[in-house]
C-alpha cells in the first residue's frame, strides 16, 4: 500500500496557516473550540498535533484539519482507549479555523514542537487491509506515516477494530528530525518545560506516553477515532 512519510524539522515554516500546516506539539494553530478536557480526570488534555492536506487523502474529505489531543497528566487515565474520553480526535472545516495559535491552559503538559517540512510517498509493503497480527518490523523512521496499512506492535491492535476500518495516520513516540543534533538541542533549550527526549541518532519524543498513536476511520460512530497501540 502507498503511504506518505514525513520529514520532521524544528524550524517553523513560512506558511503556518492552519489549513496548510502539519505539526506535533506546541500550541494548536486555529483551534476554534473550547479546549478539550479528559472525561476521566476532567483536566485539560495535551495537544498532540494537527494535520491537513493531501497526505490525509483519500481517507478524509478535503477542506478539513485534523486535531489530536491526549491526556498526559499523571492521573493514569486510559489515553490509549478510543472510546473512554481520555483522548480526542477532531476534524475542523477550514472555514471554521482561527488564524492564530490557541492559548494552552495552565498546568497542561506541553510537547516539544516539531514541523513536517515535506512528505515522501513510498510503498509500505503491507496488505491493503489492517489485520489483527503484528507485521514485520520496519525501519524506525517508518513508524510515522499517513495512509497505507498500520504497522502494529508485537501486541497487535489494543482495540478491536472493524475489518472495514482504514488508517488515516500513525505517529510513533519517537521521530527523527532532519536538522541535526545541535538544532534539536537548541530547540529543547528554548522550551525547558516541554516534554522531550533526545538520542544520539536525533529522534525527539512526540508524546509524554509510550506507544504508537493511530487515527482510524470507521463507517459507524465515531466516524474517526484515535487509539494508542503499546
Amino acid at each position: 500500500m502507498l503511504s506518505r512519510f514525513p520529514t520532521w524539522s524544528v524550524r517553523k515554516p513560512e506558511n503556518t496557516r492552519p489549513d496548510a500546516v502539519c505539526k506535533v506539539g506546541g500550541a494548536p494553530i486555529g483551534w476554534p473550540r473550547d479546549w478539550p478536557a479528559c472525561a476521566l480526570c476532567n483536566l485539560p488534555m495535551s495537544f498532540l498535533g494537527q494535520f491537513t492536506g493531501d497526505p490525509l487523502a483519500p481517507r478524509l474529505a478535503s477542506g478539513q484539519t485534523l486535531f489530536l489531543f491526549t491526556c498526559e497528566h499523571d492521573s493514569g487515565c486510559d489515553f490509549w482507549d478510543p472510546v473512554n474520553g481520555a483522548n480526542a480526535c477532531v476534524l475542523i472545516p477550514h472555514d471554521e479555523l482561527g488564524a492564530h495559535p490557541t492559548p494552552i491552559p495552565e498546568e497542561t503538559p506541553v510537547l516539544l514542537e516539531l514541523w513536517v517540512s515535506s512528505w515522501t510517498s513510498r510503498d509500505d509493503a503491507l496488505p491493503a487491509k489492517p489485520g489483527d497480527s503484528p507485521q514485520p518490523t520496519p525501519e524506525e523512521d517508518l513508524f510515522t506515516k499517513a495512509g497505507g496499512t498500520p504497522y502494529w506492535t508485537d501486541n497487535g491492535p489494543g482495540y478491536r477494530i472493524d475489518p472495514s476500518d482504514q488508517m488515516v495516520l500513525q505517529i510513533d513516540t519517537w521521530v527523527t528530525v532532519s536538522d541535526g543534533q545541535e538544532a534539536l538541542e537548541a530547540q529543547a533549550a528554548r522550551f525547558p518545560d516541554r516534554a522531550y527526549t533526545i538520542k544520539t541518532e536525533l529522534p525527539s519524543r512526540t508524546s509524554c506516553s509510550d506507544g504508537i498513536a493511530f487515527v482510524m476511520t470507521h463507517e459507524g460512530e465515531p466516524e474517526i477515532y484515535l487509539m494508542v497501540n503499546r
